[in-house]
This record gives C-alpha cells, sequence and structure tokens, in this order.
C-alpha cells in the first residue's frame, strides 16, 4: 500500500534533503569530535598536574612519595560510596 499523505518528490528535492542530511551529520560529527577531544585533553592536562607536578615536586618542592596511595584511596572511596547509594558504577548509564 501507498501512503497517500505523502507527495512524491523530484531528483532535486532529493537531492536537497540529502545534502542537508550529510551538512547536519558533518556538524553534528564535528561538535561531537570536538567535545571528545576537549575532554580528553583536559584529562590528559589534569593527569599530568596530578602525577608530574605534585608527584614528583611535591607542594611546594615537598616530595610527595605518598600521593598515588592518597589519591587512589579517595578514588576508591569515591566510587564505592557511590556504588553503595546508587546501586551502579559512575560509568554505566
Amino acid at each position: 500500500m501507498r501512503d497517500t499523505a505523502r507527495t512524491e518528490r523530484g531528483a532535486f528535492e532529493e537531492a536537497a534533503v540529502s545534502a542537508a542530511m550529510v551538512a547536519l551529520s558533518l556538524a553534528a560529527g564535528f561538535v561531537v569530535g570536538f567535545s571528545v577531544w576537549a575532554v580528553l585533553s583536559l584529562s590528559n592536562w589534569l593527569v599530568s598536574l596530578l602525577w608530574g607536578t605534585f608527584g614528583a615536586k611535591g607542594v611546594e618542592g615537598f616530595a610527595a612519595p605518598w600521593l598515588p596511595l592518597v589519591a587512589c584511596t579517595l578514588g576508591g572511596l569515591v566510587i564505592g560510596v557511590w556504588t553503595h547509594f546508587f546501586s551502579k558504577s559512575p560509568c554505566i548509564a
């Protein structure tokens, strides 16, 4: 059966719709790609700051070899509390 509410389109209209969908896909891909790049760059900068700056030199030149132990313990506690109250890990939607 044919859908009677849909009007027939010519070749020009079909090409215009296809071009619009390609433009929309390119724009959405650019926004998503840029957002992912920005988040990963920020994450890389924070990791370098935490382990490179504070881990190697410590705060104000005070060496902190215990920093990884403290940071990982606090992170584990945060994830454990999150899982206890929300019954899901933070990464699962």
